[in-house]
């Protein structure tokens, strides 16, 4: 059995879809899978979206198929951080994306069409990413007024406990720039290297090298994930 379709002429409660977008998110273990990727047994969160507002019957396809409270009360979140993002990108040039974000949460009622879906199943992983970015930033801003740059002379060895607080390209250089706090050490320190192979928020045990010092942040390169087996040198080592 087949999902059906949406009609784009139905008008569904906005609370009601914004809540079966974090359902489908929920579902799909907080990933957003989009329509083209090929995931082995789950189906793409626009899909779940367009089930769940037909109530149709999960166990057709091994799916339990809910909106809980608690995807309301996200949902409701989502839409209030949006409504911020949107009243602080006024004076930005609107993009597609926008419009159509601020037409799902600015009514109290909303139809569908089918681009529309595809934004609507992107919203709480674009919600998570832009909070973590904003955490993270905090973050960071609190911990530079006390962090100095580790007490290690350039071209040291060290191996350190780190959380990774952002992971961003950088246009300049277009390579990912990882930003992390050490854990291991009296004070929390600040540390930037190149390469995007960590995850936000996780917690890593690393080997590298000092590569240059500012008063409040260290630069690292030849880092290496010392809980995961190198391959060779070459492919465990990113040299900045």
């Amino acid at each position: 059995m087949g999902t059906k379709t949406l009609s784009s002429t139905e008008i569904y409660s906005t609370d009601e879809v914004l809540a079966a977008s974090w359902s489908a998110f929920r579902i799909n273990e907080n990933q957003y899978i989009q329509k083209d990727m090929h995931v082995e047994k789950k189906f793409p969160n626009w899909k779940i979206i367009v089930m769940l507002l037909n109530h149709q019957n999960g166990k057709d396809f091994n799916l339990n198929l809910e909106i809980t409270d608690e995807d309301y009360q996200n949902a409701s979140q989502m839409r209030d951080y949006f409504y911020g993002w949107i009243v602080k990108s006024l004076s930005d040039t609107s993009t597609p994306y926008s419009e159509t974000v601020t037409n799902i949460i600015s009514s109290d009622q909303v139809s569908l069409d089918r681009s529309a879906i595809f934004i609507l199943a992107s919203m709480p992983s674009v919600f998570q990413r832009m909070k973590e970015r904003q955490e993270s930033k905090s973050q960071l801003a609190k911990l530079a007024e006390t962090s100095l740059s580790l007490d290690f002379p350039i071209g040291s060895k060290v191996d350190l406990i780190i959380k990774v607080l952002s992971i961003v390209l950088s246009k300049k250089h277009m390579v990912f720039v990882t930003t992390a706090v050490t854990m291991n050490l009296v004070k929390p320190h600040i540390v930037f290297f190149f390469g995007g192979e960590f995850e936000t928020g996780k917690t890593y045990n690393i080997s590298a090298k000092i590569k240059a010092k500012k008063e409040h942040e260290t630069y690292l390169n030849w880092v290496r994930n010392k809980d995961v087996k190198p391959i060779g040198e070459k492919n465990a080592n990113l040299s900045a």
